[in-house]
C-alpha cells in the first residue's frame, strides 16, 4: 500500500528526476526486501545481486543499442531496443516508445514493435525468475509464458516488416534513452 501511496504522489508531483528506471528499481527494492523476509532469503539476495548488475551496465548497454540502430537501421535497432530493455523493464520500453509516438518522432508501428519485442523478452524473463525461485512451477507457468512470448515476437516481426505506409512518420529517428523524462 506505501508503493502505492509514493507512486500516486511521484506521478502526481511529476518528479523528474523519477525516471522509469528508478521506478522499476524502488518496486524490485520493495518486492525483494519482503520476499526476503516471507521467502527465500538467498534466491531474493541472488535476484538483488542480479538487478544490480543490469542497472550498473545499464550506460553501457543504452551506448551499445544506440549503435546497434545505426548500424541496423530502424526497424531492426527499435527490435533490438526493445530487447535489450526488455531485460530492465518493458514497463519503460513502453512509456518511452508510447511518449516517442504520440510526440511523431517516429513510426508508432515501428515504436510499438519495439514494445512487443520488449514484452516478449519479459515474458521469458519471468521464466527465469520462476526458475530461480520455485523451480517446480516452471513446468506450469512456462507453456503460457512461451506461448505469449512468441505472440509477441511475431507480433513485433509483423509490426517492424510488414510494409505499409504510416505516412509522414514513416522513418523513425531514435536515441538510446529508456528514461520517462
Amino acid at each position: 500500500m506505501r508503493t502505492a501511496v509514493m507512486v500516486s504522489r511521484c506521478f502526481s508531483a511529476q518528479l523528474s528526476w523519477w525516471d522509469a528506471t528508478t521506478w522499476v528499481a524502488a518496486m524490485l527494492t520493495f518486492a525483494l526486501g519482503a520476499y526476503a523476509l516471507v521467502g527465500d532469503m538467498r534466491a531474493a539476495a541472488a535476484l538483488a545481486v542480479a538487478a544490480s548488475l543490469i542497472l550498473a551496465l545499464r550506460e553501457p548497454l543504452h551506448g551499445w543499442v544506440e549503435m546497434a540502430v545505426k548500424y541496423f537501421g530502424a526497424s531492426h535497432g527499435v527490435l533490438l531496443a526493445g530487447a535489450a530493455g526488455g531485460l530492465a523493464s518493458s514497463t519503460a520500453v513502453t512509456i518511452v516508445n508510447a511518449q516517442r509516438a504520440a510526440s511523431h518522432e517516429g513510426s508508432p508501428r515501428i515504436l510499438a514493435a519495439g514494445v512487443a519485442m520488449a514484452s516478449a523478452v519479459m515474458f521469458l524473463r519471468a521464466c527465469v525468475i520462476v526458475l530461480a525461485l520455485n523451480a517446480s512451477l516452471l513446468e506450469l507457468v512456462a507453456p503460457p509464458l512461451l506461448a505469449a512470448a512468441a505472440a509477441a515476437v511475431v507480433s513485433a516481426l509483423i509490426g517492424a516488416y510488414w510494409r505499409r505506409s504510416d505516412g509522414p512518420n514513416a522513418q523513425t529517428f531514435f536515441c538510446a534513452r529508456f528514461s520517462s523524462t
